[in-house]
């Protein structure tokens, strides 16, 4: 049932495009297959999930991941305050609303299509529910969660044009 549903993830996620990246719909993204490798970067807490065709990622490529996810969380804790103090007058829940990515396990999937244009699936969940996951660094978590609120959310970076597509939280709170 694990491999089913891994391969329907991996499917999907071959069938999606970032709304920022270049690369159209019939792009025929290829998955890849990172070996377990140790890698001397910037990111922290992540794993390289293996997928189909072997495709390593280096080390200045994760730190681009990190760069990349870090502006995409600064984008939505900029918006996510202003759309707060929009509606309320109370103080900001920052705790409540922000993400801190130092907080949270990442794992990722690459993906390079048949134009070269890699993109990296990165699955976020936190440090908190870490220990319902002893094999996070395998296999994708399950991505139907009950609630979880900012615990659980995801997103598409393009490595080649330097994009990421929408941040999709599980659920707000």
């Amino acid at each position: 049932m694990k491999n089913i549903l891994y391969c329907s993830l991996c499917m999907l996620m071959a069938a999606c495009t970032s709304p920022n990246s270049k690369a159209g719909p019939d792009s025929n993204l290829k998955q890849s297959h990172s070996p377990t490798v140790t890698h001397k970067t910037k990111l922290t807490n992540f794993a390289v999930i293996p997928s189909i065709d072997p495709d390593p990622i280096s080390d200045a490529e994760l730190d681009q991941v990190a760069d990349l996810l870090q502006l995409c969380v600064t984008e939505y804790n900029v918006k996510a305050e202003r759309d707060f103090r929009a509606k309320s007058d109370l103080p900001y829940p920052n705790g409540h609303l922000s993400i801190f990515l130092a907080e949270y396990r990442k794992q990722l999937v690459v993906s390079v299509n048949s134009k070269g244009v890699k993109t990296v699936w990165v699955n976020c969940f936190c440090e908190s529910v870490y220990e319902d996951y002893p094999n996070w660094k395998k296999e994708i978590n399950p991505l139907d969660v009950n609630g979880g609120g900012l615990c659980y959310f995801n997103v598409r970076l393009n490595l080649t044009e330097g994009t990421w597509g929408k941040l999709d939280i599980n659920s707000i709170i």
